[in-house]
């Protein structure tokens, strides 16, 4: 009898066996039976590849490695059948997860368990699900990218370094997808100073993922993307005050408002200012304010100079001539009608940059260009030109347009050494401000770009003619002179008091 119960419960046995490689195999594939559990030395089902993989008879899976082809919509066939072996397995341990994307393979690092719970970690991300809420949080350094999963980004330059750490929780994939960038450092030549923003928000649209939102309190970047590198915009508000955060722009007692707006495509580039404003005094504004003079070191100069009203060298606008008129035609067209900043320049030299073009537009208004010769100097960093920004923002806030017009002929460079407006037309012509002739006036406005070159061409007898013209042709324009006017100024001789090479 005990042998016959024996007998019963080895074929049961047998059976159940036998029943569950039956379904093991229709799912997974034959195992090799040991002591201990069952062994496949590869498992391929769908987009998933298992190398290694030791299913206990305590009912975990150990995997050593895990290969996974990424697809784009997973079938519901593929759901299904996962879940079918899922069901049987209280969890899945991961040694390493290897993803492969379009042709390309990466190593995550990523380990741990899988199911029903997940958690899996590497040195710098970890991913969790519990009670149908995943998190997904780390540290991320460009110096030590261990994982991209896009082909379709660009590599950092090589002196450009990101690091930040991230976290965002999911609830409900049908809906935005949100997060944090908390302690985000960048660190890169052109920007001068380091940026260090505190925090970041982040939104993605679970149903567009190519559409993501980077925004604080008073800044939204919207960063819109298609299936191409051609194929995508950027359209952004970023506040000037949290610039001058994110830059540390130390000016004391001072604070800036207003945006900047605009978009950003493989294409084209647009920059508006929008509300832009000033609060606060700085020191040597309302000393130039109050009629008093201020000491500057102008740029490439070695010593400092001193300008202002009651200064030997000061010329006040009512002195200045056809100078208030010629060097806005070259440099300014809009100066009484703007706040700061001549946004069209602006455009118009972003897109001289981004077509390569060897001389590209300055871009700056006068305003800018005086913030510049007072204050800030002409490092090329992005640091500089935002603190440049907050200059140029009190200077319209203390000074009148004629008064921010007289301050500039007064301390801008005209050739190598010359400084300032009365200096200026002494050394090219032994005159006077208010003597000067349209043309003679026009030359002056004409060498401002690059007064150092400027200069050396005018004593090899070659003036910047072409400008001229076009400076003329811009007072015409702007209704300042006629036609005529403009004939009569070109016909007539330019004689230069300089000697000539």
């Amino acid at each position: 009898m005990a042998r016959r119960l024996f007998k019963w419960f080895g074929i049961g046995g047998l059976l159940t066996v036998a029943l569950i490689l039956v379904m093991v195999q229709s799912v997974v594939g034959l195992p090799s039976i040991t002591s201990k559990g069952l062994y496949w030395s590869s498992i391929q089902k769908n987009s998933w590849t298992a190398s290694n993989v030791f299913y206990a008879f305590d009912q975990q899976i150990t995997i050593t490695t895990l290969e996974f082809t990424y697809v784009e919509k997973a079938s519901s066939a593929t759901v299904e059948n996962n879940q079918r072996l899922f069901k049987w397995v209280k969890s899945i341990q991961i040694e390493n997860l290897i993803i492969h994307h379009q042709d390309q393979t990466y190593n995550t690092g990523l380990g741990g368990s899988l199911h029903p719970q997940v958690l899996l970690e590497s040195d710098w991300l970890h991913i969790a699900r519990q009670n149908n809420t995943w998190q997904v949080g780390g540290t991320f350094d460009s110096t030590n990218i261990p994982l991209i999963l896009s082909p379709h980004l660009p590599d950092l330059p090589q002196d450009v370094t990101i690091q930040h750490q991230f976290s965002f929780e999911v609830t409900n994939f049908r809906e935005p997808i949100t997060g944090k960038l908390q302690n985000i450092e960048i660190t890169y030549p052109l920007l001068g100073k380091n940026i260090r923003m505190p925090t970041l928000d982040v939104q993605v649209h679970a149903n567009n993922p190519q559409e993501v939102q980077f925004s604080t309190k008073k800044s939204t970047v919207k960063w819109t993307g298609k299936h191409t590198d051609e194929d995508w915009t950027v359209n952004y508000s970023i506040a000037l005050q949290d610039l001058v955060e994110w830059f540390d722009i130390q000016i004391p007692h001072t604070k800036v408002e207003g945006d900047w707006m605009g978009t950003l495509t493989p294409q084209e580039t647009t920059i508006t200012g929008v509300d832009l404003g000033f609060e606060g005094q700085i020191y040597a504004l309302s000393r130039l304010q109050s009629g008093l003079p201020i000491t500057y070191q102008p740029i490439h100069a070695e010593q400092t100079q001193m300008i202002g009203p009651n200064t030997p060298a000061w010329v006040p606008y009512n002195k200045l001539g056809w100078m208030a008129k010629t060097v806005i035609a070259g440099e300014d067209a809009p100066f009484f009608t703007h706040d700061g900043f001549n946004t069209e320049g602006l455009n118009r030299a972003v897109k001289d940059i981004r077509e390569q073009r060897q001389n590209p537009a300055g871009g700056s208004s006068i305003t800018q260009q005086l913030a510049k010769n007072l204050f800030t100097g002409n490092r090329q960093t992005l640091d500089r030109k935002i603190e440049e920004m907050v200059y140029t923002l009190a200077l319209e806030h203390t000074l009148s347009k004629e008064g921010i017009l007289t301050l500039y002929l007064n301390a801008i460079e005209f050739g190598e050494g010359i400084y300032g407006i009365k200096e200026a037309c002494n050394k090219y012509f032994l005159k006077d401000p208010a003597h000067l002739t349209l043309k003679e006036a026009v030359f002056l406005a004409a060498i401002l770009p690059n007064p150092r070159e400027g200069y050396r061409r005018a004593k090899r007898g070659r003036p910047p003619t072409a400008r001229m013209r076009v400076i003329l042709q811009n007072l015409v324009d702007g209704q300042q002179i006629t036609k005529v006017d403009m004939q009569i100024a070109l016909g007539e001789p330019l004689r230069l008091l300089l000697p000539v090479e």
